[in-house]
């Protein structure tokens, strides 16, 4: 299990643990879910300071916190999608955190054909 913030660094250690420990025991090499917090598109300051202090609320530390939102554009989503599956990532779940939903939704989804 993946503790803390999902950085690639961290996925492709689990990653590789998972490899040799399904190996040990004749399993298949499970897959690895990234949780990430979304905003993406132009945000004030002040939004992203709220996520990050509510995130910490769930015991990460302000800079894990930091790490963990995936704001910017669409493009720039994809890209930090591209190294969380090139890490090892094979699903990531976000839950996106700005009033917008729908627009949230959008933005993502184009981030997602921007990935594959």
């Amino acid at each position: 299990m993946v503790s803390g913030v999902s950085s690639p660094k961290k996925i492709a250690a689990a990653a590789r643990e998972l490899v040799d420990l399904a190996a040990e025991y004749g399993r298949p090499t499970p897959g690895i879910t990234v949780s990430v917090s979304p905003g993406l598109g132009d945000l004030p300051t002040s939004l992203l300071d709220a996520q990050v202090r509510s995130l910490t609320e769930y015991g990460m530390t302000e800079d894990e916190a930091r790490q963990a939102l995936v704001t910017g554009s669409s493009a720039q989503a994809a890209e930090r999608f591209a190294e969380l599956a090139e890490a090892g990532a094979t699903r990531i779940i976000g839950m996106p955190f700005t009033e917008d939903r729908f627009r949230q939704s959008e933005l993502l989804a184009e981030a997602a054909r921007l990935v594959t």
